[in-house]
């Protein structure tokens, strides 16, 4: 598939660089075709090729349970996203353009605004996604992939999520995708006495455990982390190969650990035990081929994703404001990232003043020279200062007057700025 260029706004005209998202969540697609994707992009991570191959700058992949999502700085977003379409069907994700949706610039921003909010997932205003999205900012970051521009969008949405969260007490609602799920299971072992083992103990297996706990009557947690003391009831701690001994003596299996491999396949389970099984990991952690076992009931993201219709909860905050809010956030800081980062018209013409001033210093600066070094000094800041000022006027031409749209007031600054060269 190759992109067309009406596909993007014409902002493009005046940006130097533009931020494209390419993602997949619950909302667009099934889980394998996220898996792929996600298989896909993990591959080029690896082989520290992401950006050469794929033509752009700085990238920030993002996966939590029910999306992946590929943020990418670039000078020409059409060339990179037909260099990735071109990728995915290499590696056999022949249908990706019916799966993925791609935001542009402001969009782009936005949608990260409302993610680091909990106002675009499944269980709406879930505080997961949250430190998920601080997670990825902060390994990105440190790995050199972010750099000016999505080191500063991701601190920026993040920043915007907490006031906002706060503001509409978001932060005291008890939902999250692991509750819900636990909802369902326990709803179909509701005679029964609960034998449970979790695989994983980071943040959701910990979310599982405290909620599980108080009606299992023994609990197993597998993890590969170093084993110690946990305060649970009936509660205890193993490693992942003594765990497939125990799945023999539970009705209840619940997977939400980060693997690319499963952890139980399906020779593990085909024991004839009847026992639910609850699979929250991206990628699976279960072989889900598991469905078709006597006696097993198993549920991937894809099928709580059907059930939350039935199961879930009223929202107890004004979710429209809250939207807004965050969408009024985002808005002003792409305006803030279009004037100092994003535009080259701002950049040319802060190098073009730069340029000017350096080669009158220069011209005069055997004269200035005589009166002594301090002379030089002084030049040089009057003149920055006067650089600096000349600068601050455009930008605040440009963030006044809301009424006309910004990519107007830089085609106007481009067109002086053109004129100007002239003479």
């Amino acid at each position: 598939m190759e992109v067309k260029l009406n596909l993007f706004r014409s902002s493009g005209e005046v940006l130097d660089k533009n931020i494209l998202l390419v993602g997949m969540s619950f909302k667009s697609s099934s889980i394998s075709h996220r898996e792929k994707f996600y298989k896909i992009i993990l591959e080029l991570r690896k082989k520290q090729n992401l950006l050469n191959k794929l033509d752009c700058e700085e990238y920030a992949f993002l996966t939590t349970c029910n999306r992946v999502e590929l943020y990418l700085v670039t000078r020409d977003p059409i060339l990179t996203l037909n260099k990735l379409y071109r990728l995915l069907e290499e590696n056999s994700l022949q249908d990706s353009e019916n799966h993925l949706y791609i935001l542009w610039n402001e969009e782009a921003v936005e949608h990260l605004f409302l993610v680091s909010a909990g106002l675009d997932s499944l269980i709406i205003g879930e505080p997961q996604i949250h430190e998920q999205v601080k997670k990825v900012w902060k390994l990105e970051t440190s790995l050199g992939n972010s750099k000016g521009i999505l080191s500063a969008l991701f601190p920026a949405s993040l920043n915007a999520a907490n006031r906002i969260r706060k503001k509409y007490n978001i932060n005291s609602l008890d939902v999250s995708l692991g509750n819900l799920a636990l909802d369902i299971a326990l709803s179909k072992l509701k005679q029964s006495e609960i034998n449970c083992i979790i695989f994983g103990f980071g943040t959701m297996g910990r979310i599982l455990a405290d909620k599980i706990s108080n009606v299992c009557y023994r609990l197993y947690i597998a993890t590969k982390k170093e084993l110690g003391e946990i305060s649970y009831k009936n509660a205890i701690l193993i490693n992942y190969s003594e765990a497939r001994k125990m799945i023999k003596e539970c009705n209840l299996i619940i997977s939400s650990t980060v693997s690319e491999d499963f952890v139980l396949g399906y020779e593990d389970l085909n024991d004839g035990i009847k026992r639910v099984i609850v699979d929250l990991g991206m990628p699976r952690n279960i072989d889900p081929n598991v469905r078709y076992l006597p006696n097993t009931e198993y549920y991937d993201l894809d099928d709580i994703t059907k059930l939350s219709k039935i199961n879930y909860k009223e929202i107890s905050f004004d979710l429209n404001s809250a939207g807004k809010e965050i969408k009024e956030e985002a808005e002003k800081f792409y305006e803030w990232l279009v004037i100092t980062k994003l535009s080259k018209v701002v950049s040319r013409l802060n190098k073009y003043f730069e340029n000017l001033r350096s080669k009158e210093i220069e011209k005069y600066k055997a004269k200035l020279q005589r009166k002594g070094e301090e002379y030089i000094v002084l030049v040089d800041l009057i003149t920055k200062r006067l650089t600096y000022k000349i600068l601050y006027d455009i930008l605040s031409y440009l963030k006044s007057n809301k009424e006309v749209n910004l990519e107007e007031k830089l085609k106007t600054i481009e067109r002086i700025f053109n004129n100007i060269k002239r003479y």
